[in-house]
């Protein structure tokens, strides 16, 4: 199993709940797997999706580029990005510049945890 499989998850059905958990240092390798891994399960509708960054190291120069690159190609597109970063502060930093960089309609918002998430997300229903 790769990487993105580990991490990339499905949490819902009805409405479409998509995870991921980055743990380490994110490289631009893992940004593909990571999105073609959120197609391939998405399989064409709308979906939310949360994004756990809460151990992760601030992204380079080269992965903020990738982000950007991927998110202006993402296709089904994502109804609401909820970005858990926990007590990681230097994450709430980085965010300030890769925040910009995510041009698509979708809702976003930062909570602590990936349960505090998916509770918003289960209350707008």
């Amino acid at each position: 199993m790769d990487h993105a499989e580990e991490i990339v998850i499905k949490l819902c059905d009805s409405p479409l709940v998509l995870m991921h958990k980055e743990e380490t240092n994110t490289t631009v390798e893992l940004i593909n797997s990571c999105f073609d891994k959120m197609t391939e399960l998405s399989q064409g509708k709308e979906y939310d999706f949360i994004l756990d960054l809460s151990k992760a190291s601030p992204p380079s120069v080269e992965v903020r580029h990738q982000i950007k690159a991927r998110y202006q190609k993402i296709d089904p597109p994502i109804r609401s990005l909820m970005i858990c970063v926990g007590s990681n502060y230097l994450m709430k930093v980085a965010l300030q510049f890769v925040m910009p960089i995510v041009t698509i309609k979708e809702t976003i918002k930062i909570c602590k945890s990936p349960t505090q998430a998916l509770s918003e997300l289960k209350g707008r229903q």
